[in-house]
């Protein structure tokens, strides 16, 4: 969401006039700050009910197996599937609300963008500030994305190492150590699929405004016997792209 937010943010500066300006996605995001903390709210009552199976399968083996009552287990059986309800409900509320977070920021974001857009254009030309409402569209989809509810989810992390320690400190361990090497297989991948990716999505952006710039003068080109030439150059532009988006897929 990064490289979209400031294109908005730096079109939206050129567009105005005046020195000074806001960050548009910081405020929009101070505007809708409230139901952010309302996903918020829902994310920590989901991480603590996460916990359910796991703690059904600990009382089913400390209890259950060694009473043999069959009434503890249906009355566990009960909470937990009563629990895992409720998280499934909460998971679907969130997931609205944060598509409808999105939807809001869209809205208070694109006016602003597109007027940015046609300011800059008449003034400077070009075709760099064209892909703005499509930042906006990505800056929308992310916020209403489970992506962006893992990220909801991630300070809660804290709850499940604290539920390891007192389980097994050895437990413990073993998930820290393996999350750590996690992260640095992450972090391996992203510095070797960044550059080729970065050049998968420019190359296919020159290509999709090479189409557009095209089709803006289609009568001259087909007047002229030029759209062979014009679809061949399109396709070297277009293939291109893809074998960058290949190589970093592969």
């Amino acid at each position: 969401m990064g490289v979209p937010a400031w294109r908005i943010d730096d079109m939206v500066n050129l567009g105005h006039s005046g020195p000074g300006q806001d960050d548009p996605v910081r405020a929009a995001f101070t505007a809708n700050r409230p139901l952010f903390a309302a996903a918020f709210a829902f994310s920590a009552v989901m991480s603590i009910l996460a916990l359910t199976t796991s703690f059904y399968m600990l009382q089913v083996y400390d209890r259950v197996l060694n009473s043999r009552s069959v009434d503890t287990l249906l009355l566990l059986t009960i909470i937990a599937v009563v629990a895992i309800a409720v998280f499934s409900a909460l998971d679907s509320l969130r997931l609205r609300l944060l598509a409808r977070i999105g939807m809001r920021m869209a809205n208070t974001l694109a006016p602003d963008v597109l007027r940015a857009m046609v300011s800059t254009t008449s003034q400077n030309g070009g075709t760099a500030v064209r892909t703005g409402l499509r930042d906006v569209e990505t800056i929308r989809n992310f916020i209403g994305s489970a992506g962006f509810g893992a990220l909801l989810d991630a300070p809660f992390i804290i709850v499940y190492l604290l539920v390891l320690w007192l389980i097994d400190p050895v437990f413990l361990a073993i998930v820290v150590v393996g999350g750590g090497i996690l992260v640095l297989i992450a972090t391996a991948n992203q510095r070797a699929t960044n550059p080729p990716l970065t050049r998968a999505l420019a190359q296919a952006a020159r290509a999709h405004e090479f189409a557009e710039d095209g089709l803006r003068n289609a009568d001259v080109r087909e007047g002229m016997g030029m759209s062979n030439a014009f679809v061949a150059r399109w396709r070297e532009q277009w293939i291109a792209s893809l074998s960058a988006g290949t190589l970093a897929a592969d």
